[in-house]
């Protein structure tokens, strides 16, 4: 272990010059993957400003651990049995600051790192976000090889899977039996609707993060709906090679079991409020799906106002992600 007061420094520099040099260059697996998961964990899931706090606050500790050698404790864990008896209070920023008091009686030559408070981590937290989005952003319009290509869409994949909203809704896809078509609509219409969640609940983080992101929703919904279509194209696909399905129904009862399935799905993934949102979410979503069924281009996420999710955040009580 190096305590070379300058180590992380030196390293975070190799790391942008090697970024910066780099950036005109194909990207492979790695950088798409890396680019993709932080993208979807710390701006797009659910609760992304908290995921993005939490790594802010590693990423200081262990800086802190690289020039000294000591562990603080972690942000908001229970304090273990050696430091005091279990099922005590989590830690807080007063204790973390305390040790940090500690440490720096030791090792003097730090003595230019303050304590750390709510409103820095907030702040550092809102630059790490941002830097999420424009690193997605500029890794999207990137050259990649194959290998490039398949870390940006399995990092996209994965990362969704640790969202609990993707978690909780998608056990709603794959119900019943359906054609191509309509298990692309259905997933589609899911992944719109976890999507609409997820941007309700950051709203106010990433405007803070960056202002006028909201601008982006729209188009972020019609996305991962097409995403979802895609995914459950693929699904369905799979299910027709396997012989899924060999048992048809009448014509008559499987009319009926499809429509009731997608009434359902759309009724189930529709988070917003009031009929106009929910009328606009639809239409959105189910036409989006269709233009890209027929091979035509997408231009429903135009016509979608975006103040629908800003009223959904406050009419459903989003949680405010600033203290």
């Amino acid at each position: 272990m190096s305590l070379d007061v300058f180590d992380s420094t030196i390293r975070n520099s190799d790391a942008e010059v090697a970024a910066n040099a780099a950036h005109d260059l194909p990207a492979g697996f790695g950088e798409a993957f890396a680019a993709s998961w932080n993208s979807i964990r710390e701006w797009h899931n659910f609760g992304a400003f908290y995921t993005a706090r939490a790594n802010v606050y590693n990423d200081w500790r262990e800086d802190i651990r690289q020039k000294t050698g000591e562990t603080l404790p972690v942000l908001g864990a229970q304090p273990g049995e050696e430091e005091s008896l279990a099922g005590m209070a989590p830690v807080t920023l007063d204790e973390v600051n305390a040790r940090l008091a500690k440490i720096k009686e030791t090792y003097p030559g730090l003595d230019y790192i303050t304590p750390l408070t709510d409103r820095d981590l907030d702040s550092m937290t809102y630059v790490r976000m941002a830097k999420a989005r424009g690193d997605a952003a500029a890794m999207a319009a990137r050259e990649k090889t194959w290998g490039g290509t398949f870390g940006s869409a399995s990092g996209t994949v994965l990362g969704g899977l640790t969202d609990p909203v993707t978690i909780a809704t998608l056990p709603l896809g794959g119900v019943g039996e359906a054609g191509i078509a309509l298990r692309a609509l259905e997933f589609g219409v899911i992944a719109a609707g976890s999507e609409g969640i997820d941007a309700a609940a950051n709203y106010k983080s990433h405007e803070a993060a960056v202002p006028g992101s909201s601008a982006e929703i729209p188009g972020e919904i019609i996305s991962a709906g097409l995403f979802g279509a895609g995914l459950g194209g693929a699904f369905g696909l799979l299910g027709k090679a396997l012989g899924a399905g060999r048992r048809v129904l009448p014509t008559a009862l499987r009319d009926d079991v499809n429509a009731a399935t997608s009434e359902a799905q759309l009724n189930a993934s529709n988070v917003f409020t009031g009929a106009a949102a929910e009328s606009a979410n639809r239409d959105a979503v189910t036409d989006a799906v269709r233009s890209v069924a027929n091979g035509e281009p997408v231009t429903s996420g135009a016509s979608f106002d975006a103040a629908h999710v800003a009223s959904l955040a406050t009419d459903g009580g989003a949680k405010e992600a600033v203290r």
